[in-house]
């Protein structure tokens, strides 16, 4: 890594391109960076059979720390896709919340990031439980274990209990 005098070093968060996070912070890595990338084990279905996988906290984004003058460098890259920035400027992360991202993952069970974003009128399909495979509107939310599916195949409004994470988002989420 190129050091540079009077070096301000500080925590920015980087856009990178999504299910490649580790191949792209080995390589920052392997260039001299210090860079972190927070990992939480999710359990995933298949179809067959569940499994438990260790994926990034925040999909698509890890965090290098760096002076800012060094940005070209990491834009080289390949699969990073750029630094997220607020007014034209790079936006940074103060230490101590990187810090509290490292706590917060020692006890993993105490919090819930929710990356799937389900609203009224998106198109779903349900993944599990006894209306496995159906599809159909969301017409209503009353929190995220309990939503008004309209189903396509009997064309009435069935109020179904189930899990955001057991529905997914058919096509762009949009009807």
């Amino acid at each position: 890594m190129i050091k540079l005098e009077n070096e301000e070093q500080l925590w920015f968060p980087v856009h990178v391109r999504a299910r490649h996070e580790r191949t792209i912070c080995n390589e920052l890595l392997k260039r001299g960076y210090e860079v972190y990338l927070p990992m939480i084990k999710r359990r995933r279905r298949w179809s067959d059979r569940y499994k438990i996988l260790e994926v990034p906290l925040f999909s698509g984004y890890l965090f290098i720390h760096m002076d800012r003058r060094l940005k070209y460098y990491v834009l080289e890259v390949p699969g990073v896709q750029g630094f997220i920035t607020f007014q034209g400027e790079m936006a940074h992360i103060p230490d101590f919340q990187i810090d509290f991202i490292h706590r917060m993952l020692e006890r993993p069970e105490t919090f819930e990031v929710v990356n799937k974003v389900i609203k009224t009128g998106h198109k779903v399909r349900v993944l599990s439980g006894p209306f496995i495979g159906m599809k159909g509107i969301v017409k209503d939310i009353k929190n995220k274990s309990r939503m008004y599916v309209n189903i396509d195949h009997i064309q009435h409004t069935l109020c179904i209990e189930v899990s955001e994470y057991d529905l997914e988002l058919i096509g762009d989420g949009t009807s």
